[in-house]
């Protein structure tokens, strides 16, 4: 069947769940369809996300391990499923096909955090990008180990703004990187938050204000006396004046 004005369609929720419904069922109904030692994980339906199914030509089973009602991100979904597979399969090697920034980012993060997994390509058009070298490149570079390297990347990527933090105006991802990278050693408080508790401590709030502030260059004072020095000498759009207190608290817990 033909479908007019596709952009217009999928854009629709209701449309772009109903089509992930019928992608998914259609192929837990059909699975001696799929080919001899083809395994499928269909996970975050709409109707039941909570549920992760296997799928072979035998059949299909849940599974328990890969099944969370609260997953909702389908962009961290993707290495949940790669994990499972390196730990439970012995895979060595994954490729990832998407073109979303926020993945290429989480790929060369997570790239050396999953024991067993050698090398994650990502695939973006007929490219494929190693995204497993690039952390040891960025180690190299900025003499660094190779995990935190990561994560001032991933730090830097998040704050400037993703599918789920508000983008800071007129502050592009290449100055965000910069910033972080330039700054990884003084980001242990925040690359650690969540690791073993999710308490947004002063020494927390201190790192992520810092950072936020050097995005504007070097300047040594807070955020209300950033807004006042920037508005005497701006020309042009307001939106360029840093977030309010208030509003960076908001940003910062959103981020965290």
């Amino acid at each position: 069947m033909a479908i007019p004005q596709w952009k217009s369609c999928i854009a629709n929720d209701s449309n772009k769940e109903a089509l992930q419904n019928y992608l998914a069922v259609s192929r837990e109904k059909h699975t001696k369809e799929l080919p001899r030692g083809f395994q499928l994980i269909v996970g975050g339906l709409a109707s039941d996300p909570g549920k992760t199914f296997f799928l072979t030509a035998a059949g299909s089973s849940e599974i328990p391990d890969l099944s969370c009602t609260d997953h909702e991100e389908a962009d961290i979904r993707i290495f949940a499923h790669i994990s499972y597979c390196v730990n439970q399969y012995w895979y060595q090697r994954a490729v990832i096909q998407a073109t979303d920034t926020g993945i290429f980012i989480m790929a060369i993060y997570y790239s050396v955090r999953i024991p067993g997994l050698r090398e994650l390509w990502m695939q973006k058009g007929s490219s494929y990008i190693p995204c497993h070298i690039i952390p040891n490149l960025l180690a190299e570079k900025f003499t660094l180990p190779v995990t935190l390297a990561s994560s001032a990347l991933l730090c830097g990527h998040i704050m400037s703004g993703c599918d789920t933090v508000s983008y800071v105006f007129g502050k592009g991802k290449k100055k965000s990187y910069k910033v972080a990278m330039a700054n990884a050693s003084d980001l242990t408080e925040t690359m650690q938050f969540g690791d073993d508790t999710h308490d947004v401590t002063e020494a927390v709030t201190n790192v992520c204000r810092n950072i936020f502030l050097k995005l504007y260059g070097d300047f040594s004072g807070n955020l209300v006396e950033l807004r006042a020095h920037m508005f005497g000498r701006i020309k042009g759009d307001i939106r360029q004046l840093p977030q309010t207190v208030n509003a960076f608290r908001y940003h910062m817990l959103r981020a965290l």
